[in-house]
Parts: C-alpha cells; structure tokens; sequence
C-alpha cells in the first residue's frame, strides 16, 4: 500500500509538468526521469524486470537502413510478442478485488467471486460460492494475481479451511 501512496504522489508531480515554460524545466523533467528509471532498474536488476537507462537505448536504436536486420529482428520479435499476447490472454478477462489486487482469470470470473490461495497449489483460484454458509465452492480458474503469487502478499489472517468444492 505504501508503494501505491508513493506512485500516486509521483503522478501529482507528473500532472504539473503539463505546464512546462521554459527549457530549464525540461531538462529537469530530463535528469529525474533518468533518475528514476536507473532508480527502479538498480532496484529490481536481479529480476531483470526494469531496463537501465542504457538498456533502453539500445533497444530502440535502430539502423535507420530500412530492412537492416536489426530491423527485421525487432520486427519479427514484435510480432511473436504479440501473438503470444493474443494466445496467453484469449478469452481471459482482467479483475480487480475488493483488496486491491489486479489479476487475470477466465472471462467467466463474475462480481462475487472469490480468489483463494489452496494448500499446495503454486498459483490462485478463483472460487464462486455455491453455499458460502455449507463452506461448498465451485472451481473457477487459475488466475494470476499481481502481488500475491508465490506468496509474497501479506496475508490478512491465514488460515486453513476446510471446503467443499462441487
């Protein structure tokens, strides 16, 4: 949650950048986004999740040659991108719990449903409640959940129940 704070914070400080006058401040705008990308990049380097600032101009110079096979590669890795996109994400739909949490689940999630962590799965489920008082559940999906995979969200009173899944 304090990420969230902090990111917020960042975009009012975005939001008076639209009214730029003079050079000056364009530098300035210049220097604490380089700043911030080698900031989150030196962060999250074990990842790989963030480019360093020089990562990310080498990955988008390009020969200015048209069909140099540069081009051709980033053309073609472009395209495999976006076709594994389209299958990873056919038919799946974008949610948001009541906790914060975006995920990724089959297009059937609905309003009500619930994501759990069951014992020894590697990955959420999102579970609707047939009989929430008879503790029976109907499975779902798998989902992915930003901040909660591989158990890295603070678990609010984790504990083991036992259920019914029909």
């Amino acid at each position: 949650m304090q990420r969230v704070r902090e990111i917020r914070e960042e975009i009012k400080i975005l939001k008076h950048y639209n009214e730029i006058e003079s050079q000056e401040q364009l530098t300035a705008i210049l220097r604490d986004t380089e700043m911030l990308i080698e900031n989150l990049s030196s962060t999250y380097r074990e990842e790989g999740a963030i480019p360093s600032l020089r990562e990310i101009e080498d990955m988008v110079s390009v020969e200015k040659e048209e069909g140099s096979p540069e081009e051709q590669k980033m053309e073609s890795d472009r395209k495999d991108i976006e076709e594994s996109f389209r299958i990873a994400y056919t038919r799946r739909r974008l949610f948001r719990t009541t906790q914060g949490y975006f995920g990724v689940a089959v297009q059937s999630v609905i309003p009500g449903d619930r994501v759990w962590m069951l014992s020894g799965a590697k990955v959420p489920f999102v579970l609707s409640a047939v009989n929430e008082y008879q503790e029976q559940w109907r499975l779902v999906s798998e989902a992915y959940v930003h901040g909660i995979m591989g158990c890295d969200a603070s678990t609010q009173e984790a504990s083991l129940r036992c259920v019914s899944l029909i």
